[in-house]
């Protein structure tokens, strides 16, 4: 599914996969603390049934095509959504980091549906064991608010999104440094180094989701993702 060469961190994330195998389960999750525990449950499993790295990415990758599959089959038959979702969110081509955080937005994908159908205490424990992937999943929990109190796509609150994202573009170093104190084991990700690719990143994310809230507008009364 995914080439060796894939991802700058793959080397780091096979050198976690390999110290499992001499490691207690114990040590494994204490040594290892700047890694969700779940995924290195999951590699725990893996080795434990005689597997490599590369059953552990079969594995994610399956999960990752089964819950989209699910996930379309029930909201939307839409060839535009399954290209966004299936290659969108690139699990085959990101790196390691990118391919742990998009497992659990597939699992955040499962909170949701459990949140359209009131089920707001299963909801709330698969973004838990989403949050055992990637502690970006927090954000799931906002998502399931929206559920809850279910929002009007409209002009007034488009305009309202539009403008905090502005917001949030023009503080963005005081935001970063905020989510940097509460989440050190993220500050690798943020050095002098690489500040200006980060940046320029979030300028492209901010215009791809005016982009995709104009889209959302227009087919409000078929909208669901």
């Amino acid at each position: 599914f995914r080439g060796s060469e894939v991802g700058f961190d793959y080397s780091n994330y096979i050198t976690v996969f390999n110290r499992g195998k001499s490691m207690s389960l114990g040590n494994y999750l204490t040594k290892i603390s700047w890694m969700e525990k779940g995924y290195l449950l999951l590699n725990k499993l893996v080795i434990f049934i005689g597997g490599d790295i590369r059953l552990l990415q079969f594995i994610i990758i399956t999960v990752f095509s089964v819950i989209v599959y699910k996930f379309m089959v029930r909201y939307t038959k839409s060839p535009l959504t399954a290209l966004f979702l299936l290659y969108g969110m690139g699990c085959l081509f990101n790196p390691m980091n990118i391919l742990r955080a998009i497992f659990s937005v597939v699992l955040c994908m499962l909170a949701f549906e459990r949140a359209e159908d009131q089920k707001w205490a299963k909801s709330i424990i698969w973004i838990l064991v989403a949050l055992t992937f990637h502690t970006s999943a927090i954000i799931g929990i906002i998502i399931i608010i929206l559920f809850k109190y279910k929002p009007k796509v409209s002009v007034k609150n488009m305009l309202k999104i539009g403008l905090l994202s502005i917001a949030v573009v023009k503080e963005f170093d005081i935001l970063l440094d905020i989510g940097l104190r509460l989440l050190p084991r993220y500050e690798v990700y943020f050095g002098q180094d690489k500040m200006g690719y980060v940046k320029s990143g979030s300028i492209s994310y901010f215009i791809v989701f005016i982009a995709f809230f104009i889209f959302a507008y227009y087919f409000r009364k078929n909208f669901v993702l």
